[in-house]
């Protein structure tokens, strides 16, 4: 059972692949400081994040 949730725990580095904690600030093996890989913006996140800036540009105009 310990074993199992070792490896629920890890992950691996989206940029060398090598196993990572998933709470890890960076990945002991290239030092890279997203070891989960970059942020993805989900389609709601995208749409209110177009919004936002159609609102800050007629406010500039």
């Amino acid at each position: 059972m310990t074993n199992r949730r070792k490896q629920w725990e890890l992950i691996g580095c989206y940029d060398c692949g090598g196993n990572v904690s998933f709470s890890a600030m960076a990945c002991p093996h290239c030092g890279s400081r997203e070891p989960a890989g970059p942020y993805v913006q989900s389609s709601k996140e995208r749409r209110l994040h177009g919004i936002e800036e159609k609102n800050d540009q007629t406010l500039i105009v």
